[in-house]
């Protein structure tokens, strides 16, 4: 196995990310979640009637203050975090969150929603962290260009989830084409190296871009959101970028709060450096046309 763990196949990350939660946490669990983190994540802890507690946003001064307070209060405590979070491209300090659960020695759930792939096999993966966590969720609807999402957990944790895990169980399997696609973008991942490389560089010229441009964001990442503020401008500025042929949509509130409405732009290889350069340049004229 490329992880060296048990892997365990859910028809989607938000089944995945859902199923995990509800079937390991209950009344005597506590979930401390990064505030960001995706629906699916928030659903489980729903179902799963455990405490929730929300840390602010990549902020593990935070996470550490709460596990501070609540180490000695549940049964278990599990902590919760994405990779990279897919709405302001940045990302979390895995390093330092894994330092904190050998400090505290909680359950650590993490999602590789928009790092599998760019990441190769996920950052997780890249930085040989792995054993240091206990559910790693790889969904497949974004790097991967297919459906559905790993699991990745000790046996005893798989071995639960297929006696106890309700949306493992009571759900019918993909067809066997998208598994031979998934396995199939397994064995080849090495072989998209180059386009890994030039996906950097692409990222690399559109944050310069942005610095040189004095844009608003604070993407770190290959998925750049460009704050625009109040969502009548937001739609002047995506209407003119679509009359210039780029497909861009807004992100309105309520999705995100009021005041940050935003352009997200998600980088591709597929993508040549005087098509970023050119966009960036009618993308600053908007910023600077339209009020």
């Amino acid at each position: 196995s490329i992880y060296k763990k048990p892997v365990l196949f859910f028809n989607s990350g938000f089944d995945c990310n859902c199923c995990v939660i509800e079937t390991f946490c209950d009344e005597k669990t506590l979930v401390i979640s990064d505030k960001l983190n995706h629906a699916s994540i928030h659903d489980g802890i729903l179902h799963s009637k455990a405490t929730l507690l929300r840390y602010k946003h990549l902020d593990l001064s935070h996470l550490k203050i709460l596990l501070k307070k609540n180490k000695d209060k549940f049964e278990n405590i599990f902590v919760i975090s994405e990779t990279i979070y897919s709405m302001d491209g940045d990302c979390v300090h895995l390093e330092e969150l894994i330092n904190l659960k050998k400090e505290f020695n909680f359950l650590l759930v993490i999602d590789e929603a928009h790092s599998f792939g760019v990441y190769s096999y996920g950052m997780a993966h890249n930085k040989n962290l792995i054993e240091y966590i206990d559910f790693l969720t790889i969904p497949l609807g974004k790097g991967g260009g297919s459906t559905g999402s790993y699991l990745i957990c000790n046996q005893l944790y798989k071995d639960y989830i297929i006696n106890k895990g309700r949306k493992f169980i009571y759900t019918t399997a993909l067809p066997p084409i998208n598994i031979a696609w998934n396995l199939f973008i397994l064995e080849k991942m090495e072989l998209f190296k180059d386009k890994r490389q030039y996906l950097i560089e692409l990222q690399e010229l559109a944050h310069s871009l942005v610095k040189k441009y004095n844009m608003n964001t604070l993407s770190t990442t290959h998925i750049i959101s460009i704050i625009i503020g109040d969502n009548e401008r937001l739609d002047k500025i995506t209407n003119y970028l679509k009359e210039k042929k780029y497909f861009v949509y807004g992100v309105k509130e309520p999705t995100v709060p009021k005041g940050t409405s935003r352009i997200r732009i998600g980088l591709s290889p597929s993508l040549s450096k005087d098509n970023i350069i050119d966009f960036f340049q009618e993308l600053n004229y908007a910023l600077n046309t339209f009020f």
